[in-house]
């Protein structure tokens, strides 16, 4: 079925891509930017995900969304990992349309809780919750989880919950601090082999 969804090319010859890129998105009042990537696991003390990628999510002006796809075309079975920062909760207002992929989508909500944790805050969980209810009509589902590295699990909970799709808010650390400290959206794009989508609103 054809989205009617009217397109315009740009052809750009430039020596640095990143500063094209990030040109164009200022020139052309560009409100949202898509951008496939491919999962390299290469980092360096510069950059996370590639030069171009890191440029417009750390700098564009716009709202950015970055995907990578495992070429699978079902979409029922979304894994929200959580831990209530700004792009956090853009991924989970940005669901209910990612969802109209899915027939009967079903949404589970994660919050990975430090393993010394007696009594972890339901808060996050239950707010974003509260707010997909009424625009989802599937099941919506809250999962606490625990770990001493969040990545490994939210890695292990997408593989055992076979999910077809993981969405989640980019880090607004630096990139020093990302290069030390680890960036989570990286390492759980780099090391999943499902869908993983990543939002940084404006």
């Amino acid at each position: 079925m054809a989205s009617k969804i009217p397109v315009h090319t740009q052809i750009q010859v430039a020596h640095n891509l990143a500063a094209a890129v990030l040109e164009t998105i200022a020139s052309e009042r560009i409100d949202l930017a898509l951008m496939g990537w491919k999962g390299s696991k290469r980092t360096t003390p510069d950059w996370i995900f590639s030069p171009v990628v890191d440029a417009v999510i750390q700098q564009a002006t716009c709202e950015s969304i970055l995907g990578k796809s495992n070429g699978r075309t079902q979409f029922d079975r979304w894994l929200v990992p959580i831990a209530g920062g700004p792009n956090a909760q853009r991924a989970i207002s940005l669901l209910p349309a990612l969802t109209a992929l899915s027939n009967r989508p079903q949404v589970s909500l994660c919050q990975v809780f430090d393993l010394t944790e007696q009594h972890p805050d339901p808060t996050t969980l239950d707010r974003a919750a509260e707010l997909l209810r009424p625009s989802l009509p599937g099941a919506i589902k809250k999962v606490p989880l625990y770990a001493s590295y969040i990545p490994t699990a939210i890695l292990n909970y997408a593989e055992e919950g076979d999910f077809d799709a993981i969405v989640l808010g980019a880090s607004r650390a630096g990139i020093l601090q990302q290069v030390v400290n680890g960036n989570i959206p990286a390492a759980i794009s780099q090391n999943s082999n499902r869908t993983v989508i990543i939002v940084r609103g404006t």
